[in-house]
């Protein structure tokens, strides 16, 4: 059996083993703590530095993104402001061509007035031609039949009769100076499809001689259309 100072001296050495151990593992416990606290601390630093790399960042781009929304401003105004000059030229020409329609339109409403006046003074005109046509014709026949016989009365009345038709088909002397073959013969369609290749003098002949006879509408404004033209 061990005595009590065995049993004392093993005490104390398990005492100092234990101490020992103690002290060992609160200094490891230590170290580690350190080490891990700076592992935490270098991390905070690292992630601090890129939070204000990162706001850096995002202020450069908040900048750039504001210059290019300014930019995009101020072409936006300029686009409205050619669109609104557009719009003031579009305008402008619109009142230019309607004016030039209106005076387009104003000559053939004075050409329709005038109508009446024209064919009014062609009328008299032919009229005035034919008067003064059957006066000439009767001042040279009339000393004729004053010199000749009863004979000769007799065959001017049976003559006369075939004066009165010509004179009745043929009252105007411009119908032998037609310039249209057959005129008298033709109808409307043909008539106006012969109006292309006349000039302005041939023109007037028609229409007079047409307002005297056949007094054909469609006729007489095509012919009022080219001489107005």
């Amino acid at each position: 059996m061990e005595g009590p100072m065995e049993i004392l001296e093993n005490l104390g050495k398990k005492r100092d083993a234990l101490l020992s151990r103690g002290v060992a593992l609160a200094a490891d416990t230590r170290d580690r703590g350190v080490a891990a606290l700076d592992v935490v601390r270098s991390g905070a630093l690292d992630w601090h530095a890129t939070l204000e790399a990162r706001r850096a960042e995002l202020d450069a781009d908040g900048s750039r993104w504001q210059r290019l929304s300014d930019l995009q401003l101020l072409v936006l105004d300029r686009f409205d402001r050619v669109l609104l000059a557009f719009g003031e030229r579009v305008r402008a020409e619109i009142q230019r061509l309607s004016r030039l329609e209106l005076s387009a339109d104003a000559p053939p409403v004075k050409a329709k007035v005038a109508k009446p006046a024209a064919a009014k003074t062609a009328a008299a005109r032919t009229a005035t031609a034919t008067k003064a046509t059957a006066k000439t014709a009767t001042g040279t026949k009339a000393p004729r039949k004053a010199k000749a016989g009863k004979t000769d009365a007799k065959s001017a009345s049976k003559k006369t009769p075939t004066a009165k038709k010509r004179a009745a088909k043929k009252p105007n002397g411009k119908s032998l100076l037609m310039p249209i073959a057959g005129y008298d013969s033709l109808t409307a369609k043909e008539v106006l499809a012969e109006l292309d290749g006349l000039t302005r003098s041939q023109c007037e002949t028609v229409r007079d001689h047409e307002a005297l006879n056949k007094k054909r509408k469609t006729v007489l404004k095509a012919l009022e259309t080219r001489l107005h033209s």
